[in-house]
C-alpha cells in the first residue's frame, strides 16, 4: 500500500509540502524561508511593512482523527476500496502492556497515527494538505498576501518544513561527548576534531565532519534545483534572465544586489558562449556527471583541509598516503 501511495502522493499534495516525496527534499523549504526573510528585510518598499509567522504544529502527528482522514482520502479522489484498506490499517491498532514480564492487558488507540509505520507519513501529508488549501484560498480572496523574491517568481504565502540545527553546534556537542571524562566530567580536547574526523586510512577515527557534510548536503540542494526546475524551491531564486542583459552581458547591478562580493566576482568572471548553446551542469567527479553526496563530502573535506572554506587549513601529512603497516595492523 505504501509503495502504491508514494507514486501518486506528489500529484495530490501541493508544492508547499516537500517532505517524504520523491523528487522533493525535506530541507527544500528551509532555504526558501531564508530567501523570503532576506527579501522582506532588504527589498520592502517604502511605507509597506511585511510580517511572517512561524507556527509549530506541536504533537500534530498524534492528533489525526480517523473520520477526517477518511474524508480527505475521498476528497482527493482515492478509490473506495483503497480508502477502506487505509482505514483498516489505522483502526486496528492495539498495544500490549507488559509489567515485569507479565501481560497486563491491551489498549485500543483511537485517532492517532503510528510513528514508524511507513504509511503514516503519507497520511499525515494528506491531512496537512487541508491547512495548505485553506491558506491558498485565503490568499486567493485577498485575506492574506504572499511574497515573491522577484517579479518572475511565484507568490508564496506559506511553506511546511522541519527545523534544522547548526552544523557547527552539532560538531561541538559530539566532540564534547567524545572527550568528556565520565568520572570527573571534565572535557579535554587532546586533538583537533578535524584530525579525529579523518578516515582511518589517514590516521583518524572516521567520524563524520559535520561542517563538510553540511556543505555537501547544501550542494545537493543546489543540484536538485537545477535538475528539478518544476519544484517550488527552483521557482524562488532570481532567474537567469534577470542576471543577463539582452546584448549578452551580465547585469552587474542585479548581481551586486543579490550576491555577496565573492560570489559576484566568480559570476562576473564567467564568459558567455559565443555560439549561444545551452549550458549543461556536470559533476566531473563521477563518470555519469551526476552529483553524489558521498563524493561531495570528500571534496568538501579536502577543501577544508587545504584552507579553501574560510578555516585554517591543516594540509596533508607526508606520511598520510603511505598507509603505515603498523598503523593498519592496529586497526
Amino acid at each position: 500500500m505504501t509503495n502504491r501511495l508514494k507514486k501518486v502522493i506528489p500529484k495530490v499534495i501541493s508544492l508547499n509540502q516537500s517532505a517524504f516525496m520523491a523528487m522533493r527534499q525535506i530541507s527544500d523549504n528551509i532555504p526558501m524561508v531564508h530567501e523570503l526573510l532576506h527579501s522582506m528585510k532588504h527589498g520592502s518598499e517604502e511605507g509597506i511593512n511585511f510580517m511572517a509567522l512561524k507556527l509549530d504544529m506541536a504533537k500534530a502527528y498524534d492528533c489525526v482523527e480517523w473520520l477526517f482522514l477518511n474524508a480527505m482520502l475521498h476528497k482527493l479522489g482515492f478509490d473506495e476500496t483503497f480508502c477502506e484498506w487505509v482505514m483498516e490499517c489505522v483502526q486496528t491498532i492495539f498495544y500490549s502492556v507488559v509489567v515485569k514480564g507479565k501481560l497486563w492487558g491491551t489498549s485500543h488507540l483511537a485517532g492517532v497515527n503510528r510513528q514508524g509505520d511507513p504509511l503514516s507519513p503519507f497520511l499525515f501529508l494528506i491531512c496537512a494538505e487541508v491547512l495548505s488549501a485553506l491558506l491558498q484560498n485565503e490568499e486567493k480572496v485577498g485575506c492574506i498576501r504572499g511574497m515573491t523574491v522577484s517579479h518572475v517568481a511565484e507568490s508564496l504565502s506559506h511553506v511546511f518544513f522541519a527545523n534544522d540545527s547548526l552544523a557547527k553546534e552539532i560538531e561541538q556537542v559530539i566532540a564534547r561527548f567524545w572527550w568528556k571524562d565520565q568520572k570527573t566530567q571534565k572535557v579535554v580536547h587532546w586533538m583537533a576534531w578535524r584530525k579525529v574526523a579523518k578516515c582511518m586510512t589517514f590516521g583518524g577515527l572516521g567520524f563524520k565532519e559535520i561542517i563538510a557534510f553540511n556543505l555537501a548536503m547544501l550542494v545537493k540542494v543546489g543540484w536538485c534545483i537545477i535538475c528539478n526546475p518544476d519544484t517550488l524551491l527552483a521557482k524562488m531564486p532570481q532567474r537567469a534572465e534577470e542576471l543577463v542583459v539582452p546584448d549578452g552581458k551580465w547585469e552587474i547591478d542585479v548581481i551586486d544586489r543579490c550576491f555577496n562580493n565573492e560570489e559576484a566576482c566568480i559570476m562576473l568572471s564567467l564568459p558567455f558562449s559565443q555560439f549561444g548553446g545551452p549550458d549543461h551542469i556536470i559533476w566531473h567527479y563521477t563518470r555519469n556527471g551526476m552529483y553524489l553526496v558521498k563524493l561531495g563530502y570528500k571534496v568538501a573535506q579536502e577543501m577544508e583541509w587545504n584552507g579553501e572554506l574560510g578555516r585554517k587549513g591543516m594540509g596533508q601529512s607526508s606520511e598520510d598516503h603511505l598507509k603505515d603497516p603498523i598503523w593498519l595492523a592496529v586497526w
